[in-house]
C-alpha cells in the first residue's frame, strides 16, 4: 500500500502490467476531507476515487539516472555533447548519412566511414586554415 502526504493509507492497488506500473487509489471521503486536496487534487475533486498514483517498475533506474544527471563530471559531458552531435548532424544531413546507397553490410560500413572521413576533413581544414591569434604581452 501507499501512503500519502497526510499520512492516509490507499485501499486499493491494482497492477498494471502492460504499462509496468501500480496504480495506488484513495478513498474519494478521504481526501474530500483532507486540508491537503487542493495540493493533491487539482481537477474534479468529485471523482469516484481520491487520488491516483502510479508507480513504475523502473523508479529505481529513473533516480540513478536522476543522482547521475547531477554531478559535475556528467555536466562536463554534457557540454562537450553538443560538439559531436553537430557533427553527426553534419554526417547525417549533408554526407547522406540517413540512407545507405548500396546494399550489404560492407558498403554500407564503407559508405558511413567516408562520410565520417569527409567531415573530419572538412574539421581539419578548417582549423588548419584559421588565422592565427597573435597574443601580445605587455612588457
Amino acid at each position: 500500500m501507499l501512503t500519502c502526504p497526510a499520512g492516509k493509507t490507499s485501499k486499493y492497488r491494482q497492477r498494471d502490467n502492460q504499462k509496468h506500473n501500480t496504480v495506488y487509489r484513495f478513498n474519494a471521503e478521504v481526501c474530500r476531507a483532507c486540508p491537503l486536496m487542493s495540493g493533491c487534487l487539482k481537477k474534479r475533486p468529485e471523482k469516484a476515487f481520491g487520488r491516483t498514483v502510479r508507480k513504475t517498475d523502473y523508479e529505481a533506474e529513473y533516480q540513478r539516472v536522476r543522482d547521475k544527471a547531477a554531478t559535475p563530471e556528467y555536466e562536463a559531458i554534457r557540454r562537450e555533447h553538443s560538439k559531436v552531435e553537430r557533427k553527426l548532424g553534419e554526417v547525417m544531413n549533408r554526407h547522406g548519412g540517413r540512407r545507405a546507397r548500396y546494399r550489404g553490410r560492407w558498403k554500407v560500413l564503407m559508405q558511413e566511414l567516408m562520410a565520417c572521413t569527409a567531415t573530419n576533413v572538412k574539421r581539419l581544414v578548417r582549423l588548419v586554415s584559421a588565422p592565427k591569434i597573435e597574443i601580445c604581452h605587455p612588457s
